[in-house]
C-alpha cells in the first residue's frame, strides 16, 4: 500500500492502515511475571464446564493440531480438581497446560469478548504467569513443546504474531536439544508415550512452517536433518492420512518460501523454474487429495471441516507461490504510469496461466470458506481462516486492477471476501475488523488509480480458455500443464537471466 500511495501522492492517496503487532488485544505479559509467589489455583471453572471446555479443544483444534495427549491431560484434570490435593510447584507444567486448554475452550466458543480482552484471556494470563525459566522446560521437553505450541497458537489467534513466533522458537529450541526431532523407536516406554512424541514434533513442524510464511521469515530447520516418523499407533487411518497430508503442505508452504521469494523487491533469476518445481509438486498432492475420498472437498455433507482445512492450505500453497509474480506486476504498472509511459505489455502465455491459477485458487478459496460458514464451521477465533480469507481477497484485488486477462476483475469475490471477514467481526474477532480496514482501504486506493488512469484494457490471454475454471476451479493436470508450458518458453529464462522483465 505504501508503493501505491507513493505513486498516487500523499494529497490524493487516503492514509495507510497501520494496524502494528498486538494491537488488536494489549497484553500486558511482563507485568505479571513473579516466580516467587506460590502457584494458586482459586477461581477455576467447574470441573463439568471444564470436561466442556476440552472437548470443545478437541473438536475444533485435536483433529489437526496436537496440543495434548488425551490420556495424560485427563489425569491433570484429576489432579487439579482432586481437593486432597495441593498445589506441587512440581506439577508446574502441568497446570500451565491446563489453563492453556480451558483458554482454548473459552475462546473457541464463539463468546464475543470485551474489545479490551479475548475470549479465554483470564486463564491464558494465569498460564503465562506460572511459566517458568528456560532450564524449567526440561522438566518434560514433550509438555514444554504442547504447551509453547499452544500459547503460540493463542498468540497468533489475537494477533500477536512476533510473540507468537517466539514461542513457537523455544519450542523448537527445547525439541532439538533433546533429539525430539530425531527418530527414538525402542526408547518408549509404550505406544502411547511414541504417539504422543511424534505428534508433539509434527504440530510444531507444521505451525514453524506456517507461522513462518506469516513472517516472512525462513524456516527454523531442514527436512534433511528430520528423522522422526509420522505418528502411527492408537490413531486412527484417516487421522494419519490428515497429519501425513498437512506435513506435505507445510512442507511445500516452506519451500515456497526458501526458493520463490527473493531477499529485494525483484524476481530472482530462478523465480519461474522454482515456481514450475512447486507446481508440479502441487499437481502431485492434489492427486492424492483427490484419491482419498474423505480429504476431497464437496465429497461428503455435511462439509468436514478437516478436509476443509487441508484443502484451504493446498490453495494457500498456490497463493504465496503467485503472488511475488502479482506484486512485480503492480509495481511495474505503477512505475510505467509515474514515468508517464503507456503500458501496452503483452503478459506472455505460461504468465497468463499461472495468474489464472492463482486466481482459480483464490475463488476456490473463498468457495470452501462459504461452505464452511454455512454449517458454522468457519473458525471465528483460530488464525487460518482469517489469513485464507486475506490471502484470497488480497489476490482477487491485486488481479482486479493489474487486470492481466479477461474477465479478471472479481468484484463479487471482493465482496464475498468482505462479508466472511463481517461474520469474524461479529463474533468477536477484533484482527478481523483490522484485516477488513486494510483490504478495503487496499481496494479504494488501487480504484483510484485506475480512475485516474482509465479502465485497464487487459491481457489477451490468448489460447487460455480452456483454463477458465472458476466454476468447477482447476485440476491437477491443469496444473501440471501449467508447469510444461513454461518449457515451451525457454527465452524466458534468459530474460530473467538478464532482469529483463519486458515478458511481465
Amino acid at each position: 500500500m505504501n508503493m501505491i500511495q507513493e505513486t498516487l501522492g500523499e494529497h490524493s492517496s487516503p492514509d495507510v492502515p497501520l494496524n502494528v503487532d498486538g494491537t488488536a488485544f494489549p497484553l500486558d505479559i511482563a507485568s505479571i511475571k513473579d516466580r516467587t509467589s506460590l502457584i494458586t489455583l482459586d477461581d477455576l471453572p467447574s470441573l463439568d464446564y471444564a470436561i466442556y471446555l476440552t472437548n470443545t479443544v478437541k473438536f475444533h483444534i485435536s483433529q489437526t493440531y496436537h496440543l495434548c495427549e488425551e490420556t495424560s491431560f485427563t489425569r491433570i484434570l484429576n489432579m487439579i480438581y482432586d481437593q486432597e490435593t495441593r498445589p506441587d510447584p512440581r506439577n508446574r507444567l502441568k497446570y500451565i497446560q491446563y489453563f492453556v486448554v480451558m483458554a482454548f475452550g473459552k475462546a473457541l466458543l464463539g463468546r464475543v469478548g470485551s474489545n479490551a480482552q479475548p475470549p479465554g484471556s483470564e486463564y491464558f494470563m494465569r498460564a503465562m504467569e506460572m511459566f517458568p525459566d528456560i532450564t524449567g522446560l526440561y522438566g518434560d521437553p514433550i509438555l514444554a513443546v504442547e504447551i509453547c505450541c499452544g500459547l503460540a497458537l493463542y498468540l497468533q489467534s489475537i494477533d500477536h504474531r512476533n510473540s507468537a513466533y517466539l514461542y513457537l522458537g523455544l519450542g523448537l529450541r527445547v525439541s532439538l536439544s533433546q533429539g525430539l526431532h530425531r527418530d527414538l523407536s525402542g526408547g518408549y516406554r509404550d505406544a502411547v508415550e511414541e504417539t504422543r512424541h511424534r505428534s508433539a514434533w509434527w504440530t510444531l513442524y507444521i505451525l514453524d512452517r506456517k507461522f513462518s510464511s506469516l513472517m516472512g521469515a525462513p524456516s527454523s530447520i531442514n527436512d534433511g536433518d528430520i528423522s522422526v516418523p509420522l505418528p502411527e499407533g492408537p490413531l486412527s487411518m484417516q487421522k494419519s492420512k490428515v497429519i501425513d497430508m498437512h506435513v506435505k503442505l507445510s512442507r511445500l508452504i516452506a519451500k515456497v518460501i526458501n526458493t520463490v521469494y527473493a531477499a529485494d523487491d525483484k524476481l530472482d533469476s530462478s523465480f519461474l523454474r522454482n515456481t514450475q518445481t512447486i507446481l508440479r509438486e502441487l499437481a502431485a498432492i492434489g492427486d492424492e487429495l483427490a484419491m482419498s475420498p474423505e480429504l476431497k472437498p464437496g465429497n461428503s455433507s455435511p462439509v468436514s471441516r478437516v478436509s476443509a482445512t487441508l484443502n484451504l492450505c493446498y490453495h494457500q500453497c498456490i497463493l504465496l507461490a503467485t503472488r511475488p509474480l502479482l506484486i512485480c506486476l503492480l509495481r511495474d504498472r505503477l512505475q510505467d504510469r509515474t514515468a508517464d509511459i503507456g503500458s501496452n505489455r503483452q503478459t506472455v502465455e505460461p504468465i497468463t496461466a499461472l495468474l489464472k491459477t492463482s486466481s482459480d485458487s483464490a475463488s476456490q478459496s473463498l468457495r470452501i470458506l462459504e461452505a464452511l460458514k454455512s454449517h458454522d464451521l468457519v473458525e471465528c477465533f483460530l488464525p487460518f481462516d482469517l489469513e485464507q480469507i486475506f490471502s484470497s481477497g488480497f489476490i482477487i484485488t491485486l488481479l482486479s486492477a493489474i487486470h492481466p486477462f479477461p474477465n479478471a476483475v472479481d468484484e463479487s469475490g471482493f465482496e464475498k471476501a468482505l462479508g466472511l471477514l463481517d461474520t469474524l467481526i461479529a463474533n468477536g474477532n477484533v484482527s478481523a475488523r483490522f484485516r477488513r480496514e486494510e483490504l478495503a482501504r487496499l481496494h479504494e486506493m488501487l480504484l483510484l488509480v485506475g480512475q485516474q488512469d482509465g479502465s485497464p484494457d487487459g491481457g489477451e490471454g490468448a489460447g487460455l480458455e480452456d483454463l477458465d475454471v472458476r466454476t468447477q476451479g482447476m485440476s491437477p493436470n491443469q496444473i501440471l500443464s501449467i508447469a510444461e508450458l513454461l518449457d515451451s518458453y525457454p527465452d524466458l529464462d534468459a530474460m530473467m537471466e538478464q532482469g529483463n522483465e519486458s515478458w511481465l
